[in-house]
């Protein structure tokens, strides 16, 4: 009986550590993979987002921080540009009810191109005391500056699921898509310098940023976009444009710059934009970002 009870625990060992061995080989080869509801996609905002500045309906950039990776396959790449929205913002008000501001981000690009749908809803609470980071079903609770305007800051890390079981095929993948909606560009740099800004930035208001950029010699830019194309080297999402225009200097409302902005000194690239998308010519100024309020 012994043995018998010895050679049955035996075969289901055998069994077991076959069926594990299938698991881990995944997939035929051409087979699409499943990506399973409720698999994990982290998000890195590329901006940040202020309750006392974002309306509701601002759009909202992140990326995939790193790979999402299934049967030993990567069906979502690190870099993945991913675009929200801000659902709600509201600021803090006298009587001490915290402000909130709440990004929802609705889908990304699998390697292949599928649209994976995400259970993201980004939820900052202002208050003078903080709040835990965690996930409650679909829910994200970052922690928020203390203060009646929430802020979620820029290189916040989070974790998107995946809310519905979808088939994506890495034998498919696409090339990776650019992680800026700027299309690719031909870059003219000039000599001059456009001088620098200095400027610091409140939550609270809306400031404005002057750059003088007087047109560059031999260049008609009577059909051009001046912009701000990148910020720190990285190139911006979408590329900023000035809300007022004269005589050689571009006035830009300064949350629109500051959210692509780290705290202290940061570089930015302007450039005028034609139609077609290319720049004929661009420079770097400096700007010192900082939150009135903060330490």
């Amino acid at each position: 009986m012994k043995r018998d009870r010895a050679r049955r625990l035996r075969h289901l060992r055998l069994v077991a550590s076959a069926s594990l061995a299938v698991l881990a080989v995944g997939r035929v080869a051409g087979e699409p993979i499943p990506v399973a509801i409720g698999t994990p996609v982290g998000l890195e905002f590329l901006q940040h987002v202020s309750s006392a500045n974002d309306a509701v309906g601002t759009p909202v950039f992140a990326q995939v921080s790193h790979d999402v990776r299934r049967f030993g396959r990567t069906v979502v790449r690190a870099g993945e540009l991913v675009e929200g929205t801000v659902a709600e913002a509201s600021i803090g008000r006298v009587a001490g009810l915290p402000g909130a501001v709440v990004v929802v981000f609705r889908d990304v690009a699998a390697v292949d191109g599928t649209r994976l749908p995400l259970d993201a809803r980004v939820v900052a609470q202002g208050a003078d005391r903080s709040l835990a980071a965690g996930i409650i079903s679909s829910l994200i609770i970052v922690p928020a500056a203390s203060g009646a305007s929430p802020l979620i800051a820029r290189g916040t890390l989070v974790n998107a699921q995946v809310s519905a079981t979808v088939a994506i095929d890495p034998d498919a993948a696409t090339p990776p898509a650019p992680r800026s909606r700027v299309p690719a560009i031909e870059t003219r740099v000039l000599p001059e310098s456009l001088g620098n800004v200095s400027l610091a930035v409140s939550s609270k208001s809306a400031e404005v940023v002057r750059v003088r950029a007087p047109a560059p010699a031999g260049i008609d830019t009577s059909a051009l976009q001046f912009a701000l194309l990148e910020v720190n080297g990285q190139r911006l999402p979408r590329w900023v444009k000035p809300s007022e225009t004269a005589d050689g200097v571009y006035v830009f409302p300064a949350w629109q710059v500051a959210r692509f902005c780290e705290l202290g000194e940061n570089r930015l690239l302007f450039g005028w934009v034609g139609p077609d998308s290319v720049v004929s010519a661009e420079n770097e100024v400096g700007m010192r970002f900082g939150l009135r309020g903060r330490r």
